[in-house]
């Protein structure tokens, strides 16, 4: 008898700390985060949204992002964007031969959110990494393509094409969370686009617009993407 009672204050005990551990997972049991996020880094060479360039000219952007604790030291973040900004058609610098034309981009992706020693998701320092797609709309100058070819007008009916580009990213920074319920998330970015970075091989062909295009505004997105930083205010519940 004695043994029974032993057995069951120990499943009972067993039971009773695997509900508190369950419960432990999360910031005072808070699992979840909606935010805001800013992200940011200096444009030197490429043109930003106003087609400027320069250590103290921005390119930025704002997210929407929803983070869930899926255990003590793992989360999963999921973000939207938007942002609009500008390329050049036949480079990648700003001179005063350039044809700067604007482009919009939305997109969205996803992290995995790894908390270091010591930490508890979603509170402390972390590491993560993820993917981006990008899908933009992009406007481009039919005069200046007119101008290098006056006997083929013809080609060209439209000034706008559409892309999509995939990228990858690594993210190392701290959350920190006042109130009991306002975190404040500062990280550093790295990423890679899946886009062809060689100049030499996309020269202009009229023919091929599109896809000269979508090779452009790729490596525009490599420059905005290769490296930032993010700033995010959220609500955690």
């Amino acid at each position: 008898m004695k043994t029974m009672k032993a057995i069951k204050l120990i499943i009972l005990f067993c039971l009773l700390s695997a509900t508190i551990f369950a419960q432990v997972s999360g910031f005072l049991g808070k699992k979840n985060i909606i935010s805001a996020n800013l992200f940011m880094k200096s444009s030197f060479v490429m043109p930003n949204k106003n087609g400027e360039n320069g250590y103290f000219s921005f390119n930025d952007h704002y997210s929407l992002e929803y983070e869930r604790v899926i255990n003590r030291k793992n989360s999963i973040k999921f973000h939207v964007t938007s942002f609009e900004s500008m390329y050049n058609l036949f480079g990648n610098s700003i001179s005063i031969y350039d044809n700067i034309n604007t482009f919009s981009t939305k997109g969205f992706g996803a992290d995995f959110v790894i908390y270091r020693r010591n930490h508890i998701a979603p509170l402390g320092a972390y590491i993560s990494v993820g993917f981006d797609v990008f899908m933009s709309n992009v406007n481009y100058d039919t005069a200046a393509i007119r101008s290098l070819y006056p006997f083929d007008l013809n080609l060209i009916n439209k000034n706008s094409a559409n892309t999509i580009h995939f990228g990858g990213n690594f993210k190392s920074g701290i959350k920190q969370i006042f109130f009991k319920c306002i975190s404040l998330d500062i990280n550093f970015h790295m990423g890679l686009m899946a886009a062809d970075y060689d100049k030499d091989s996309y020269s202009f062909n009229i023919n091929e617009i599109d896809s000269y295009i979508g090779k452009q505004v790729g490596v525009r997105l490599w420059g905005h993407y290769l490296w930032g930083v993010n700033c995010s205010v959220g609500y955690v519940f």
